[in-house]
C-alpha cells in the first residue's frame, strides 16, 4: 500500500516526493477541500495531483468538487483513501478506480504522520 506523509501548512511546491496536502477549495459560493500529493509516476517522474475529497465521509460522484474521494481515519495519525486514484495518461486528471485508459499512476494511498485537530478532520467545509 502507498503512504504519503501528510504535511500541514504547506504549499504545494512545496512537497517532497511522497508528500502531500489538504487545502481548502473556493469555486463561486461552495467551499470544499483538495488533497494535493506528490508522487512518483510509474516512469519514475515527479507527478504532482490534486482530487476532491470528503473528509470523515465516502466516495461522493457528484460532490461540490465534483467526484470526491472518501477520506476516512484508519489509525493513529493515519487516514484512507476510498476508492484508489487513477491518474489518466491521457489527461492528467485523476479518475476514481479502475480505467481502460493508461495510467500515469494508480494507487489508493494512506495519509500517514497526520496530527489530530486539523480544521478539515473536523467536520464543515473549510
Amino acid at each position: 500500500m502507498t503512504e504519503l506523509r501528510y504535511r500541514s501548512f504547506v504549499e504545494v511546491d512545496e512537497l517532497a516526493v511522497g508528500e502531500c496536502t489538504i487545502k481548502t477549495c473556493i469555486a463561486g459560493t461552495t467551499r470544499f477541500w483538495h488533497m494535493w500529493g506528490h508522487v512518483l509516476r510509474d516512469s519514475g517522474e515527479p507527478l504532482t495531483f490534486v482530487v476532491p475529497i470528503n473528509p470523515n465521509g465516502d466516495f461522493n460522484p457528484q460532490g461540490p468538487g465534483g467526484k470526491t474521494w472518501g477520506l476516512k481515519r484508519s489509525g493513529l495519525n493515519r487516514w484512507q483513501i476510498s476508492p484508489s486514484i487513477n491518474v489518466l495518461a491521457s489527461s492528467g486528471e485523476a479518475y476514481p478506480g479502475y480505467h481502460p485508459e493508461r495510467s500515469l499512476w494508480h494507487q489508493t494511498p494512506a495519509l500517514v504522520n497526520v496530527p489530530d485537530l486539523e480544521r478539515w478532520q473536523l467536520g464543515g467545509e473549510s
